[in-house]
């Protein structure tokens, strides 16, 4: 009897973590629609919660990969995981009762019988299984992050490019803003300059005609003195 409830306890531990699906914080959980129970811990870690009809970001089984739609605790599972711990806790208290006490070793027959080695070569299969899933998983973030990354470095490359195009574009621009500048300043002197030569052109103009007036006046004067002893 002790052999059967062993081999029943150790064929509903979580085959994530090996403990056995008791209490709070390892109550079984079962996941749909592919059927496989894991502790709700361990689900909690692998896929962010395990609430009825709600999933977390991880969206597939960690045994067999299967897209996860909704999950809830296997009452029937828990309420069979605790009812052959209470027959084990009786069943030992019963045998400590009729047993004589003994210093010698247990006897670990019991607990090594081919039906229990079995169940453990499966627990450790469905470990090998889920840790190759996740390996694989790994394996495809990886290279999908390599791809991101040799992305991300051919833009910035290409960046970089028109990056240093631009600087140099803008030296050019730099170069060709100071020799307009340049010639502006120099144009602007020698407008300056044309400017000074109009004034002082205006004003010579309208001192010869002054002079030239005045000449002008005293000729005709001159002029009309001159006709009149003539006349006389």
């Amino acid at each position: 009897m002790e052999s059967y409830l062993a081999s029943q306890l150790m064929s509903h531990t979580c085959p994530i973590c090996y403990e056995l699906m008791k209490g709070e914080n390892r109550a079984p959980v079962l996941v749909f629609p592919c059927g496989h129970t894991f502790c709700s811990c361990c689900l909690t870690k692998y896929c962010g919660g395990h609430k009825t009809n709600q999933v977390g970001q991880q969206k597939t089984c960690p045994c067999c990969r299967t897209e996860i739609t909704s999950s809830a605790i296997n009452h029937s599972l828990r309420q069979l995981i605790e009812s052959f711990l209470q027959s084990r806790v009786h069943l030992l208290e019963g045998k400590q009762a009729c047993d004589p006490p003994t210093d010698s070793v247990p006897s670990t027959s019991a607990f090594g019988n081919i039906h229990e080695y079995n169940d453990q070569l499966s627990s450790l299969q469905m470990r090998i299984d889920i840790l190759e899933n996740e390996k694989l998983d790994a394996e495809r973030q990886l290279c999908t992050a390599q791809k991101k990354a040799s992305a991300f470095q051919r833009a910035y490359s290409s960046l970089e490019k028109e990056e240093n195009e631009a600087i140099e574009q803008l030296e050019q621009a730099k170069q060709q803003l100071e020799l307009v500048r340049k010639h502006l300043n120099d144009t602007d002197t020698k407008k300056q300059e044309a400017l000074l030569a109009v004034d002082s052109a205006k004003s010579k103009i309208h001192l010869v005609g002054s002079s030239m007036d005045n000449l002008q006046n005293q000729f005709d004067k001159i002029t009309l003195l001159l006709e009149a002893k003539q006349s006389g």
